[in-house]
């Protein structure tokens, strides 16, 4: 796949990119394709953020249909700045 990200200000960045999945043996075969973006902020704490990732992905399984998904995450982050 292919990405590109941008930082924004306070912590937030947003990043977008299109992912190729499949396998390579015993050949190559694409089974799914698409773009995505992910939107990542901090929230309540400086150490606490949460992200926002839709995807649009069109799958060979599915004769090439597209189909939406939202993905939400939150992580936490342990350790210091130095």
């Amino acid at each position: 796949g292919l990405s590109l990200s941008k930082a924004l200000s306070g912590s937030r960045s947003f990043s977008y990119g299109y992912s190729i999945g499949g396998r390579t043996r015993p050949e190559w075969r694409g089974e799914s394709h698409g773009p995505w973006a992910i939107y990542r902020r901090p929230f309540l704490r400086p150490w606490l953020y949460y992200e926002v990732e839709p995807h649009y992905t069109w799958y060979r399984d599915r004769d090439w249909d597209g189909l939406v998904s939202l993905l939400l995450r939150v992580e936490v982050q342990f350790g210091s700045k130095k």
